[in-house]
């Protein structure tokens, strides 16, 4: 190759630059350090009343945001889970968020709806034959090794 080590190879490759995210916690912390304190110690109240101010307002922004579900698996054929997984990284998302976002476009448009329904029942008439064929070549290998 080129002399170099893997070692170098991984330390000398080159990265995505990521864009710096703003940090609520410091924002909301230096908000409340500029308000105007109150004399005779009580500027401490003043700040910490404000930081609790910002802490709501960033609850409530939350509680606006669509609340996002854990644990929901899904498996797909190797190629689909290639082709999606390269969208998403070509488009700088994530395969959930793409979904998502193809869920969003699908379930409006009943024709596209009806078109990915009858592709869906196609796949799983074929996950069904997948499923039969290793459960009958299990059995088979097991009453041979028997």
């Amino acid at each position: 190759m080129n002399g170099q080590s893997a070692t170098d190879r991984f330390k000398n490759r080159k990265r995505p630059t990521v864009n710096r995210q703003v940090d609520e916690v410091s924002v909301a912390i230096q908000e409340s350090a500029t308000v105007p304190q109150k004399q005779g110690g009580r500027g401490v109240e003043s700040s910490s009343s404000s930081s609790l101010q910002s802490l709501e307002i960033l609850k409530a922004q939350l509680e606006a945001l669509p609340k996002t579900a854990s644990n929901f698996q899904l498996r797909f054929t190797e190629e689909t889970k290639t082709e999606i997984q390269g969208l998403a990284r070509d488009e700088k998302l994530t395969p959930e968020t793409l979904l998502e976002g193809i869920w969003a476009v699908v379930k409006d448009d009943p024709i596209v709806m009806r078109r990915a329904l009858e592709q869906a029942k196609g796949n799983l008439i074929s996950r069904k034959k997948a499923a039969t064929l290793k459960n009958t070549i299990t059995r088979i290998e097991n009453a041979l090794n028997t």
